[in-house]
């Protein structure tokens, strides 16, 4: 497989800084943290990119899925969510192969401890003037997800915005890439950075999303776990696609 950035080949974690940056650039580049750590895990060494193993480990859990193999990769992926100005959501890294069923495409979210983004009445809280599509932003993604309002009962406010953005934009990046499955994989990392009290807040907000999003017939995601598949119940995405949601754990 190859993993390259505006068409520019990434043969090491040095190419990957380069060339696809996170958006904190130094700051967020540091041992022990995920944006680097993400990079470590394709390069172990420079040359060709290796797949770890608890990637694919994870999605063979699934029996809908199997044994997966990758022929792209992009790192820091833009998708646009809508029509609306303002920041896209951004991918750490998207992946391109094939699986048992076909063609797939998985939505890589690195994480060591840091927050899975605001809860939704924070990221609502962001829209501070009337013009704000924030509001109109969140409703759609919620009526596309769950097809519901983000106001309706019960509430949802404490969900995390990053869980949600990701996978929508999981969906419409499988749409993009012209596959029926996609997989959303939050990608942790674990180690003498981390913290264990805030690794324990991370997996209550999976747990309350997946708990929503199976309507409640899954009330946990257990780590080297994918489940699925999810439709999407309302409009604004392909109701045909498949959605999984998967969570893998790197020890550093």
């Amino acid at each position: 497989m190859r993993i390259s950035k505006n068409n520019e080949i990434i043969r090491s974690v040095d190419d990957w800084f380069r060339l696809a940056p996170p958006k904190g650039r130094e700051k967020q580049w540091v041992d022990g943290r995920s944006a680097k750590e993400l990079a470590r895990a394709w390069f172990p060494q420079a040359g060709e990119p290796v797949t770890p193993p608890e990637i694919l480990a994870t999605l063979a859990s699934c029996g809908d899925i199997g044994q997966v193999r990758f022929d792209e990769g992009w790192p820091e992926h833009a998708v646009a969510l809508d029509d609306y100005k303002g920041e896209t959501r951004n991918t750490d890294l998207l992946l391109s192969g094939v699986c048992s069923v076909g063609a797939i495409t998985v939505s890589v979210e690195a994480k060591a401890d840091e927050e899975l983004g605001p809860t939704l009445d924070r990221q609502l809280a962001y829209a501070t003037s009337p013009n704000s599509k924030i509001p109109d932003r969140l409703d759609n993604l919620c009526q596309a997800l769950f097809a519901r309002p983000y106001n309706a009962v019960p509430r949802i406010d404490h969900l995390r915005y990053q869980l949600l953005t990701g996978c929508v934009g999981a969906l419409m990046s499988a749409a993009e890439c012209q596959c029926q499955t996609a997989v959303f994989l939050v990608h942790e990392f674990v180690g003498v950075a981390t913290d264990d009290k805030k690794r324990r807040r991370n997996e209550a907000d999976m747990n309350a999303f997946i708990a929503l999003l199976s309507a409640g017939v899954h009330a946990e995601l257990r780590p080297g776990r994918v489940l699925g598949p999810f439709r999407p119940r309302g409009g604004g995405v392909d109701r045909k696609l498949a959605l999984y949601v998967g969570r893998a754990v790197r020890e550093i």
